[in-house]
């Protein structure tokens, strides 16, 4: 019997650390890497603890454990809206498009490095489904991370049916280093992706671009593309994250790898500032789309959705989002365990609808889409 108890004591009592450490990760996103180092890893494995966490309380709760069953209740109840974020439960689809409003569809997608040296190992084929896709989706504005400026694009003999593709749209902006961000459409747009104009001192280096771009009824919206900084993983770094083996020379390996994510999760957070600025000094509504590199659960996502556009601040920022059948959440298509990374958030001002994950080939990424309109 003196065993029973023990162990009895001992799961109430990792059923009361998994309640702290579910409330403390979830805590834990209003402050930024360079504030908490390593415990920022913990915003990785946060639906493992929740989901963790509902099944020692069923425990707890079959075997009549008041408190600890009362503790855990509380600590699910307390951070359901970030597990909502993370994991999908089953929601009713998109409603249609407001009365009297035409919608604008939208769609998002990283196509990992279009045009860049390692694109002669892919199959000549590959630039045709893409394009296929693209076209297919009928996206009004098309938003590209991991992109190339038209010049490169029609460079390209192999690219004959992206470079197709890219001029049945009238607008074509690029930006970054190598092009890395694009946006195409057909509606009336305006560039302005130098930092004076988005309301930035300074010539800071932004993972992201922006454009101002007429609705057809006569709103305006700003549109913000962006590819937030990358781990730049290894497939041997991605099979030392996932493997199960915890022998000294793994220990070591794990060790070297969150040495060399620390400067991107800090990277991260001062790209995510810089965002915020730049969505708090806008006029006009905004749209926000790309490939964060951070889930749901992070500093990125809670430190950006705090923002208030000048020219919509009536209501925060909320995701243009609808979920489906019980999983977890996932965008990222690669051999990780399920990552949702990327993102469409509006302003207040912005209706949605018909949200769609796209789970195609020949990107490590789902695209997304979804209509809007102004209210």
């Amino acid at each position: 019997m003196a065993i029973v108890r023990a162990l009895g004591h001992i799961l109430r009592a990792i059923h009361i650390l998994l309640a702290a450490a579910t409330v403390g990760v979830a805590l834990s996103t209003r402050y930024s890497p360079e504030e908490i180092g390593i415990f920022c890893m913990g915003w990785f494995g946060f639906p493992y603890l929740w989901l963790a966490l509902c099944a020692a309380t069923l425990a707890s709760l079959a075997g009549r454990q008041k408190v600890t069953t009362l503790v855990g209740v509380c600590a699910l109840a307390l951070t359901f809206g970030e597990a909502k974020r993370v994991i999908d439960f089953p929601t009713p689809s998109g409603k249609e498009a407001p009365e009297g409003k035409k919608g604008v569809k939208l769609l998002s997608y990283n196509v990992l490095n279009l045009v860049g040296t390692g694109l002669e190992a892919w199959p000549e084929h590959r630039a045709d489904s893409i394009a296929a896709n693209v076209s297919a989706s009928g996206a009004d504005i098309v938003c590209f991370q991991e992109s190339s400026p038209v010049e490169v694009v029609n460079s390209r003999q192999e690219l004959r049916d992206i470079k197709k593709m890219w001029d049945s749209y009238s607008h074509h902006l690029s930006h970054g280093v190598n092009g890395d961000l694009t946006i195409l459409t057909n509606l009336p747009i305006r560039k302005i992706t130098a930092p004076r104009e988005l309301g930035l001192t300074g010539q800071p280096p932004l993972a992201f671009m922006a454009a101002d771009i007429a609705l057809g009824d006569g709103d305006t919206v700003r549109i913000f593309n962006c590819h937030l900084a990358s781990y730049m993983l290894s497939g041997k770094d991605i099979d030392a994250v996932t493997g199960l083996d915890m022998g000294k020379e793994r220990v070591g390996k794990l060790r070297q790898i969150y040495c060399r994510m620390r400067n991107p999760l800090c990277q991260r957070a001062a790209q995510t500032r810089l965002l915020a600025q730049a969505v708090a000094c806008s006029p006009h509504p905004v749209v926000i789309c790309g490939d964060f590199n951070d889930t749901p659960i992070s500093y990125t996502f809670a430190h950006l959705m705090e923002a208030r556009p000048e020219g919509d601040a009536t209501s925060g920022l909320s995701e243009a989002r609808q979920t489906g059948s019980l999983r977890m959440a996932r965008t990222y298509r690669g051999n990780l365990p399920p990552l949702r990374i990327d993102y469409v958030i509006k302003s207040g001002q912005i209706e949605t609808w018909g949200y769609e994950e796209h789970d195609w080939a020949w990107s490590d990424h789902k695209a997304v889409s979804v209509y809007f309109c102004h209210k």
